[in-house]
């Protein structure tokens, strides 16, 4: 689906975002790939340099067991992306954060093209157990806007939801679900927008 916008969910485990993913689904007013990062391997960047001399080429490529560019040449084209992401320690999951420092490739290739951003909308549900926590979300958010960078897309202001620990925590909260419904409608209209 070239013309969808790609909703990627990033936690290991059936859970909330699984839950609010299908939601937004659901209800949404455009069309949506769904995809689940736990499905794919992502082997980590080991900062080989190769992207930086051959632009757009990956010590990765053609490795059977590494989705990292099939990945990102989804999300490259996509016209919109959703990442729904937990946070652990403060930050993105390990499989989401290998394939963000994956996106270097993308980044070496568009940098020496001199592409500019298409401004397309990227933007992020993001869960975390804790309630408390003043920077709790601070991480998170910086990775994913140079991601969203890295990729030539434009940040919007993320969702963040706290206290959703046990898998079933956002399902029972009609105050959870109010708000992300609201997001989404609010996601809907940005999305109908973007060029």
């Amino acid at each position: 689906m070239p013309d969808a916008t790609i909703l990627l969910s990033a936690s290991p485990r059936e859970g909330n975002g699984t839950f609010l993913a299908r939601r937004l689904v659901s209800r949404a007013l455009f069309p949506i790939q769904h995809i689940c990062l736990s499905s794919y391997g992502v082997r980590p960047c080991i900062a080989c340099g190769l992207c930086a001399t051959q632009p757009g080429h990956c010590r990765f490529d053609g490795f059977p067991d590494d989705d990292g560019q099939k990945l990102l040449s989804l999300l490259y084209r996509a016209p919109a992306i959703i990442i729904m992401a937990p946070v652990y320690f403060y930050g993105p999951p390990a499989q989401l954060k290998a394939l963000i420092d994956r996106s270097q490739v993308v980044w070496e290739a568009r940098r020496r093209a001199s592409a500019p951003p298409r401004r397309r909308p990227f933007a992020a549900v993001l869960t975390a157990a804790r309630q408390q926590g003043e920077r709790l979300f601070e991480a998170s958010e910086l990775i994913l806007r140079c991601f969203a960078s890295a990729l030539g897309f434009s940040w919007m202001e993320p969702l963040c939801l706290r206290g959703l620990d046990a898998p079933a925590d956002a399902a029972a909260s009609p105050e959870t679900l109010a708000t992300f419904d609201s997001w989404t409608d609010k996601l809907a209209a940005q999305i109908g927008k973007a060029p």
